[in-house]
């Protein structure tokens, strides 16, 4: 079966794409096709060098074991590792009995800092839970496992965790499926002044008018912008 063929789409910073069509038409296939997680039979995709794409699938897998905030926050990428690392050298600090190894630990933890300050480290997890009650989650719900919380609710961790990572290219299948109505307003003035590029597939009229300056309509097997 061939979906479409001849489809030409650019996507730069600024740029929000609405992605309509019938059941079928390749909307989720197309997204998979930025991401890289297919491969068109024919043609090439391209993209920038070092560009980050943040994807949302309409299911995420199950998972358990941590925090609400601890998983949005592992979303964070580089910043989360640097922090793990420097909890590390905390407790090495507390244990270390050497000068050379203290001076050494306290020149490594002080590079880090500086780079954890730069990367906005320090406003991360106030940011991770503002994204949260913005997506419906109580103060109470933050500290709680993730196991806890049914499929829908794992959507709107999934789409926190994407959120606060803050990638150049963000794909949303889907996007509003799981939400309340105050939720997608809060998830519209979000977007309305996100830096990056969206891309989004939706069959919310409403928020594809709220949200996207362009539409592509894949129908036949043609793209339609």
């Amino acid at each position: 079966q061939h979906l479409f063929s001849d489809v030409g789409l650019l996507i730069s910073a600024g740029r929000r794409v609405a992605v309509v069509g019938p059941n079928g038409a390749g909307k989720t296939t197309l997204l998979e096709l930025i991401t890289g997680d297919q491969e068109p039979d024919a043609g090439a995709v391209t993209r920038a060098r070092d560009v980050v794409i943040g994807y949302l699938r309409q299911e995420v897998a199950e998972s358990k074991g941590r925090s609400v905030l601890a998983e949005v926050l592992a979303g964070a990428g580089e910043v989360s590792g640097i922090e793990r690392r420097m909890r590390h050298i905390e407790t090495e600090l507390e244990e270390a009995a050497d000068e050379d190894e203290l001076a050494e630990l306290m020149d490594e933890y002080g590079r880090l800092q500086q780079r954890f300050e730069a990367l906005g480290g320090y406003g991360l997890e106030s940011e991770a839970r503002r994204i949260l009650a913005g997506l419906g989650f109580a103060d109470a719900d933050v500290d709680r496992d993730i196991g806890e919380f049914s499929g829908g609710w794992m959507m709107r961790v999934a789409l926190a965790r994407l959120l606060l990572q803050n990638p150049d290219v963000l794909l949303l299948d889907e996007p509003t499926n799981h939400l309340d109505l105050a939720s997608v307003e809060w998830l519209t003035g979000f977007l309305a002044i996100y830096a990056g590029a969206i891309v989004l597939v939706s069959h919310d009229r409403d928020f594809i008018n709220d949200v996207a300056n362009r539409v592509v309509e894949l129908h036949d097997g043609r793209a339609t912008e």
